[in-house]
């Protein structure tokens, strides 16, 4: 079931049915194009300290850290390109390129 008919369910399991057939109408009619987006409840939260600390601990290898995060790898490479590239001797980094 779609986002979007998951959420008409839950208005017409929560109101009484002649409202929440006059908003599933309305919302119908006014949006029915529109693509419903339920934000993600279990969105991983880690700070780049933390993320710097679990790369350490895998050896810079982005496939482990994500594993070990949650997070997906291209976030992980995308989060180290907007920060000062690690430095060898503060990160433990083996230099060249990230092992993946």
């Amino acid at each position: 079931m779609a986002p979007w008919d998951q959420f008409l369910t839950i208005l017409r399991a929560e109101l009484d049915p002649e409202i929440a057939g006059r908003i599933e109408a309305r919302i119908r009619a006014e949006l029915g194009g529109l693509r419903l987006t339920i934000p993600d409840v279990h969105r991983v939260v880690i700070t780049d300290e933390e993320l710097r600390r679990t790369l350490r601990e895998h050896r810079w290898n982005v496939d482990a850290t994500a594993q070990a995060t949650g997070l997906h790898r291209v976030t992980i490479y995308r989060r180290l390109a907007a920060k000062k590239p690690p430095r060898r001797e503060e990160d433990g980094y083996p230099g060249g390129r990230l092992v993946r």
